[in-house]
């Protein structure tokens, strides 16, 4: 199965908008930023969403609405903003709630900043040993040593828990992937047709669309580029150690509806780096030019 990162924001997103319309959260709620900040361990794009969210008044004072929370957990790809969202709804219910897609197969969720912590061995058990058994622990306990990651984020542990981030030098490829391993993964197909769904308008009721859209187009729409191309857009993307994904849809001003995810996989570190900053142009260039599309076709082909 092709290692889709953290796009499974997706159904998260799915699940906040579910809710959303059942009124047990409200997109319009002001919470502290701290509330996010406490979740933030070493993510360097953090810092570019705080001045985004500066920039475009979405944060006043301290104060910032949810529907702009699940708008970063999208656009910036935050997983500190995924951890906020799944305490304030629930696993149990966003698994609950995915599991209505009937084209979603059921997987188990975890706190993504927390469960990154557990794989990088909070411990301090010698390194060898963890890599190698914690993969043989049941999503029961590994749930539970998340759990007790979150909590201890909540009374103050953010920089315990980024120092240990940072000072595992040696073994982060290994730690990461112990929690990339362990994370929801869908398969490409499950994407698109979930894209399509959202593409069409037709699915999901207005009340569940509404806190959707703003989530997932509020910020792509901001671009002069898009808006020229687009009547909306949406994407999302997620990186591990070795992969780069993205995922795209949106309808362009010819009236087409457009839907492409990306899987770029055993990536070394140099074509890891080099496509990162290439992504999205490379996405954006596939969907609006035929003859760049028919070269790569040609060039998968073979």
């Amino acid at each position: 199965m092709a290692p889709t990162g953290n796009l499974y924001n997706l159904f998260i997103a799915i699940a906040y908008a579910q809710q959303a319309a059942q009124r047990t959260i409200e997109p319009e709620a002001p919470l502290d930023i701290q509330n996010i900040r406490q979740y933030n361990l070493h993510n360097p794009g953090f810092d570019a969403w705080e001045q985004y969210i500066r920039i475009y008044k979405k944060l006043r004072g301290n104060r910032i609405r949810t529907k702009d929370v699940a708008a970063g957990m999208m656009a910036f790809s935050l997983d500190p903003c995924s951890e906020y969202l799944m305490d304030q709804i629930g696993i149990n219910r966003i698994e609950q709630e995915i599991t209505k897609l009937p084209w979603v197969p059921k997987q188990t969720y975890h706190y993504p900043v927390s469960g990154k912590v557990v794989g990088f061995n909070p411990t301090q058990v010698s390194p060898e040993q963890y890599i190698r058994t914690l993969p043989n622990t049941s999503n029961e306990t590994f749930g539970q040593m998340s759990e007790e990651v979150h909590q201890n984020l909540q009374k103050g542990y953010t920089s315990i828990y980024d120092s240990l981030l940072i000072n595992a030098e040696q073994y982060h490829k290994e730690y990461l992937m112990l929690w990339y391993d362990r994370a929801p993964h869908y398969t490409p197909e499950v994407f698109l047709k979930t894209l399509h769904h959202i593409n069409r308008r037709t699915y999901f009721s207005k009340e569940v669309f509404r806190p959707l859209i703003y989530a997932l187009e509020s910020t792509p729409m901001k671009s002069p580029e898009i808006q020229r191309s687009f009547s909306y857009c949406g994407f999302l993307s997620s990186s591990t150690p070795t992969s780069l994904s993205i995922a795209i849809y949106g309808k362009t001003k010819s009236g087409q509806h457009v839907e492409l995810v990306c899987v770029f996989q055993q990536l070394s570190r140099k074509e890891h780096i080099d496509l990162s900053a290439l992504m999205h142009d490379f996405a954006f260039e596939l969907i609006e030019e035929p003859i760049f599309r028919e070269k790569i076709q040609s060039l998968l082909s073979k």
